[in-house]
């Protein structure tokens, strides 16, 4: 009778431990525009000289679990459901490669840049939202300010607000978060071409 307790005793605590695992996480990341939308103008100025930098990102995303509202205040972070890195350092890989594409320009510096690299221009920006919120839309809001890298005079200054759809599924959330950064790429870009307005 003592074995056969034993025996139940571990057929339980296995059952509840294979009830009680964690399925794996799923990794994510944002991808860059299509190389199909970059720009080709004719009156596009090349190899402009951007710093991009420096990004500041709000607490609430400093970690690498993808980010939804339920409603106004209520936030749900999905365990496991990742970004592959931490996602203001997505943020500015995937922004520089877009604005490289749509300059087109091999001077876009990420922040710190070099002290012998000398851009021409320097993009501030300060994200204030960047998540999926309780309409399944991911929403984009940034204040950012377009400086003359040199004297750190402010050429523009404008707050920005994206809206992406989103289905439920991961892959077509980050799809709307990669959506969202290249409309703000394309509003930068527009704003380089023409910085004193």
């Amino acid at each position: 009778m003592p074995h056969l307790f034993v025996v139940i005793l571990l057929t339980t605590s296995l059952l509840l431990s294979a009830c009680g695992s964690t399925p794996p996480s799923v990794f994510y990341m944002m991808a860059p525009i299509p190389v199909a939308e970059d720009s080709t103008a004719d009156d596009v100025q090349e190899n402009t000289g951007l710093g991009l930098g420096p990004i500041r990102f709000p607490d609430y995303l400093s970690h690498n679990r993808i980010v939804r509202y339920e409603g106004e205040s209520r936030v749900l972070i999905a365990e496991t459901r990742r970004w592959a890195e931490p996602l203001e350092h997505n943020f500015s890989r995937v922004l520089a490669e877009n604005l490289s594409r749509l300059l087109p320009s091999d001077k876009v510096l990420r922040y710190p840049w070099p002290a012998w690299r000398k851009p021409e221009y320097q993009l501030v920006i300060d994200v204030v939202r960047f998540d999926l919120n309780g309409n399944s839309e991911v929403e984009l809001i940034v204040q950012w300010a377009l400086l003359h890298a040199e004297t750190k005079k402010p050429l523009q200054e404008k707050r920005s607000r994206f809206i992406t759809p989103a289905e439920e599924d991961f892959d077509s959330i980050v799809k709307a978060h990669s959506d969202a950064l290249a409309a703000f790429s394309k509003e930068l870009v527009a704003a380089i071409h023409n910085p004193h307005q």
